[in-house]
């Protein structure tokens, strides 16, 4: 189709649609023209400055492949988190990303379920408690387990002392005895011989 056929093409379209022909529609019929030029210029440039056969058919990514992980950002994370994980980092000879991730997703764990978040500004009904799911990827001997348990232990120690401030508070309460009622034998035989029915005399015959 050459580029006359295709602008009266679109003129036939334009004239057949049921849309009011107001100021707006009339600029787009007007523009046509300069539509079709332009496409033709596009298809001209693309015939004469094909594409390099080898962008246009870049290598396979390889999904198997070592991947070195992105730097983390600066400032990106609060203050106390980023020093610490860069600090640890270092120590430990790993990535800092991977402490920083184990630290948030560990405040967000002793974080209490009665602050909860309102993802939406009026949707007072949908509300979520503060957690984060982080998972720590890598090939065998990459420092997860060391990165985990480093930042896991102030959690752990926090949570064993509130279990043995809890045990000592209920360990009085464990021994305690309620006191016995003391009854009286006679008075108890008494009554208990007082409900007992008298039996029947025997009828003779």
């Amino acid at each position: 189709m050459t580029a006359g056929a295709a602008v009266n093409f679109l003129y036939g379209l334009m004239d057949s649609s049921t849309t009011p022909h107001d100021e707006r529609w009339q600029e787009r019929r007007a523009d046509i023209p300069r539509q079709v030029d332009t496409a033709e210029e596009f298809i001209a440039a693309a015939k004469t400055d094909p594409p390099d056969a080898a962008s246009s058919n870049p290598d396979p990514v390889d999904l198997w492949g070592k991947f070195d992980p992105p730097e983390l950002p600066i400032e990106l994370l609060p203050i106390a988190i980023e020093k610490y994980a860069r600090v640890e980092g270092a120590n430990m000879g790993c990535d800092p990303a991977g402490l920083a991730m184990a630290a948030l997703t560990v405040c967000a764990a002793v974080i209490s379920d009665t602050i909860r978040l309102q993802p939406k500004e009026y949707d007072e009904q949908w509300t979520e408690p503060a957690r984060v799911w982080a998972a720590l990827v890598g090939l065998p001997s990459t420092m997860k387990t060391p990165i985990l348990n480093q930042a896991a232990w102030p959690a752990g120690r926090i949570d064993r002392k509130l279990i043995a401030q809890y045990l000592a508070e209920k360990e009085p309460m464990m021994n305690y005895q309620p006191p016995t009622r003391r009854t009286d034998r006679h008075q108890s035989s008494h009554v208990s011989k007082s409900k007992i029915p008298q039996s029947r005399p025997r009828r003779r015959f």
